[in-house]
């Protein structure tokens, strides 16, 4: 059995906040998104709650991000890095952070009314929790479109880790964790995919999770998203964050459960890297192949120098560039 009584670090995970209104460190990496990140910024300023401490972690970028930052000098902490990918971008953003409270928004996304006040009460009566989340929205030039409701069996809601294990159904621009659930290493920075789904399970493997069943968020889809055309590829980093939560997990999890859930992640990871295989996306398949033989899965060696030797020639055939859907970038799946 999957339990989350103790946090990852061992201590005990009934964390009360230091007052009525602890400070909210929000942390929004961006990286050549000029054309909205000051949207992002907007729908920060305009909540209803304090005190909130900005962080913007500009990644490089290569646009006129700086020239849209300047304008908030005064009231957004602006980290300039080196380009180091979302997850170094990530971390930048939480080692700046200062606030009992970690609250995460993509700069292409956005906070509608009311979300800081009303994440930070539920984080103040559930004390055990380690992250909150709610519903998002998803919209695009076109218009809003309907979010995506868990269904019972997926929902991230109280003790809930083998359930995120299996779905991931927390969005991250929804997402306010308490400071002490977060592990040393924050967000993975060598996974330039599902970063995200792997720090849910770091959290929610020690801590529960509280579901608010609102629209708190807005998630946009464009032409521009480094990860929109993605979908199909993210099983593959989402089994190796599986299989790393199994191994430095080792007091949480039962042995017999233990490998029940290391099975099936490598089954579904096999799955994944296969599925590009045989669809061409070689890249993607020798990624797969390389994590599944390090977790002791063997891929008869013709489909590993066919994947090896095929993802550094050109593409042939079909591209798999727009398998995705572009709304699919980080939507809950």
């Amino acid at each position: 059995m999957v339990t989350c009584e103790h946090s990852v670090t061992g201590e005990t995970s009934n964390t009360e906040l230091s007052g009525d209104h602890p400070l909210v460190s929000v942390v929004i990496p961006t990286y050549n998104y000029a054309a909205y990140v000051g949207q992002a910024i907007e729908s920060v300023l305009m909540q209803d709650y304090e005190p909130k401490q900005i962080i913007v972690a500009d990644d490089e970028s290569t646009d006129n991000t700086a020239e849209i930052l300047a304008a908030y000098k005064d009231r957004v902490e602006v980290l300039h890095l080196v380009h180091g990918g979302p997850g170094a971008a990530r971390n930048a953003g939480l080692h700046a952070a200062t606030g009992e409270l970690i609250a995460l928004l993509d700069a292409d996304d956005l906070w509608l009314a009311g979300k800081l006040s009303q994440q930070v009460k539920v984080m103040r009566q559930t004390p055990q929790a380690g992250l909150s989340h709610s519903l998002i929205e998803p919209f695009d030039e076109n218009g809003i479109y309907e979010p995506w409701v868990p269904d019972k069996d997926e929902l991230a809601h109280g003790n809930c880790a083998e359930k995120i294990f299996r779905v991931n159904s927390i969005a991250t621009s929804t997402v306010i964790m308490r400071r002490e659930a977060i592990p040393q290493h924050g967000f993975y920075e060598d996974m330039p995919t599902s970063q995200d789904y792997a720090l849910w399970l770091d959290v929610l493997f020690g801590y529960p999770a509280v579901f608010i069943p609102q629209v708190l968020a807005r998630y946009r889809g464009h032409p521009g998203q480094v990860t929109s055309n993605m979908r199909k590829r993210w099983p593959i980093y989402q089994g190796l964050a599986r299989l790393r939560i199994l191994d430095q997990q080792p007091d949480q999890i039962d042995s017999a459960n233990r490998q029940t859930l290391r099975s099936w992640a490598l089954d579904r990871l096999h799955q994944s890297a296969y599925d590009r295989y045989w669809r061409g996306d070689y890249k993607w398949a020798a990624i797969g192949f390389s994590f599944l033989r390090r977790y002791g899965r063997e891929i008869p060696a013709r489909h590993r120098l066919l994947a090896a030797i095929r993802r550094w020639l050109p593409k042939q055939g079909p591209s798999q560039a727009n398998e995705g859907n572009a709304m699919g970038s980080r939507t809950p799946q």
